[in-house]
């Protein structure tokens, strides 16, 4: 494997994520969405569509949860 590659995946938000949270505010809602798909070893790129067009570009965050299954043989 090319540790130097870039492993690439294209997620839907309407098909490949979940709404998770929603705080409504009196000048905003949050939203939370969770999207579910495997990494490989080495650097990885999501690339994220049909995110609503009015969404605030500084407000977006990221975060990761790492699960580790072991490898079958």
């Amino acid at each position: 494997m090319d540790v130097d590659a870039i492993n690439t995946v294209s997620l839907h938000s309407l098909n490949d994520s979940k709404i998770t949270k929603l705080s409504l505010y009196t000048d905003r809602a949050q939203i939370t969405r969770t999207f579910n798909f495997q990494v490989l070893i080495g650097q990885n790129k999501a690339t994220i569509s049909c995110l609503p067009n009015v969404i605030d570009h500084d407000s977006l965050r990221c975060g990761a949860v790492t699960v580790l299954t072991p490898a079958t043989t």
